[in-house]
């Protein structure tokens, strides 16, 4: 799959929106069938979309953006089928084409998603440091820029679960407590993932919550 990296912003700003969205949509279909496919795990498909949805980006030059979503997903599915090794050349092929945007109009949200599906390979993979620094640097986007979903609260998670792995299990929890503190002005949705994340962890140390 090759993935010209040089022009793509210079063009994203000439070609007009109007014209780039109606050619983009192909890329917008066929994503949407690879995610499709991913819900019912049929992997192989999935995967053939996703690659499919990347040629269409390439060909109507829609921007690094709808590429890089596209590669994360495909990761993915590498990451579960255990593929480990290609799963990493993916994320940090997409990670590389990502960071040629300039920051001021970079995707911060795929960015930080994509540095949050590294670092939950890199935890699989035992890289626990490595993990925790991605992890940080999504949480850190979020944050920065106010991007509320469901993301922040894996991110927290997989900061407590590299603790936990290297027996510091006072660390996970207290880095837990401490984000539900923080989310007491936040939203409910983020307390409720990270009490239930705490209370796993309480249970299999034998304390009440």
């Amino acid at each position: 799959m090759r993935i010209p990296l040089g022009t793509w912003f210079v063009t994203w700003l000439i070609v007009p929106q109007l014209f780039a969205w109606a050619q983009c949509d192909q890329w917008r279909i066929l994503n949407e069938s690879g995610s499709k496919a991913t819900r019912d795990l049929r992997y192989n498909e999935a995967t053939g979309e996703y690659t499919k949805a990347v040629e269409a980006a390439q060909q109507y030059r829609c921007g690094p953006t709808p590429i890089v979503i596209s590669m994360i997903s495909v990761a993915d599915i590498y990451h579960v089928q255990g593929r480990y090794r290609q799963s990493e050349q993916l994320f940090l092929k997409a990670k590389g084409l990502i960071e040629q945007v300039p920051v001021q109009v970079r995707a911060r949200g795929t960015e930080a998603t994509l540095l949050n599906e590294l670092a939950d390979l890199y935890l699989d993979l035992a890289r626990y440091n490595d993990a925790q620094q991605l992890a940080r640097q999504a949480i850190d986007i979020r944050r920065q820029f106010s991007l509320k979903n469901p993301q922040s609260v894996i991110s927290i998670v997989t900061l407590a679960e590299a603790d936990l792995a290297q027996g510091k299990t006072s660390d996970a929890e207290a880095l837990l407590r401490e984000e539900m503190a923080a989310s007491k002005k936040g939203l409910e949705w983020v307390r409720g993932g990270l009490e239930m994340r705490l209370a796993g962890i309480l249970a299999s140390q034998g304390h009440q919550g």
